[in-house]
């Protein structure tokens, strides 16, 4: 979306037309993604879902946040009760987000500023987020790119060390930003996984002892992932944006 046309709300005594990130409370030309799937279901299964690619999945359940085995067909849920939440982002196409400058940070809230749209039948002052249609406090994840197998090259680490064949992302932003490792196998039959005859991705965990590892280097306020053609089929970096505004309380206070 063009930065000139949409909704912008600034804080108080800050320009909706000059201000950037910072200064505001809400801008429709933040770039979100939105849910795709949103189920809950017990496990061990392969949730189907029909988004014709793999998407960025979380399961919420037994108090731990997993990122399951994805193809463009099917979601791996584990043993147990689990909520899914997929987003609707391709893990395998690469894609780069627009910056409004200047660069976001943390923030405070004040409940006299944004904008609230209530549902049919519930409280402009309720305190419960699914009452809204649209709520400032209330925001979809902020995409800075999706960085895949077209991105590979060699990586400098700050302390000289050369990572040959890696996915990296650096922010020009100056912060470390919030990052997702994936490697993609094919036909997707390692891990345990589908096995589906898709392409299959992994979540990279932090600094593993094994691949897929993804590893942040702060210094230089990059993101990297190890696992590349010659260790996997595929890999893919995803990379968020920092949270706007830090809330205080889960609930909106007035």
């Amino acid at each position: 979306m063009a930065q000139d046309f949409g909704i912008k709300i600034s804080k108080p005594r800050y320009s909706a037309i000059d201000g950037g990130d910072i200064d505001m409370v809400f801008s429709s030309s933040w770039p979100s993604i939105s849910i795709a799937v949103d189920e809950t279901v017990t496990g061990p299964t392969n949730l189907s879902h029909d988004l014709g690619f793999p998407p960025l999945t979380f399961l919420f359940g037994g108090g731990l946040r997993l990122f399951p085995n994805v193809t463009k067909d099917h979601i791996q849920v584990p043993s147990g009760d689990y909520h899914v939440i997929a987003y609707n982002l391709d893990l395998s196409v690469e894609k780069e987000y627009p910056f409004v400058n200047p660069p976001a940070i943390a923030g405070g809230y004040d409940s006299d500023y944004g904008i609230k749209i209530v549902k049919e039948g519930k409280d402009i002052d309720s305190t419960d987020m699914r009452d809204f249609v649209l709520h400032s406090r209330c925001q979809a994840p902020q995409v800075l790119a999706v960085k895949t197998e077209t991105s590979i090259g060699d990586y400098v680490r700050s302390d000289s060390v050369t990572i040959n064949n890696a996915i990296s992302y650096t922010n020009p932003q100056g912060y470390v930003p919030w990052v997702f490792g994936y490697a993609g196998f094919n036909p997707g039959v390692l891990f345990g996984g589908i096995g589906d005859g898709n392409v299959e991705y992994v979540f990279g965990l932090y600094a593993s002892q094994a691949y897929p590892r993804t590893f942040i280097d702060k210094t230089n306020n990059t993101a990297y992932i190890t696992t590349s053609p010659g260790n996997a089929d595929y890999a893919s970096l995803v990379i968020l944006r920092d949270p706007l505004f830090v809330a205080a309380e889960v609930a909106v206070t007035y």
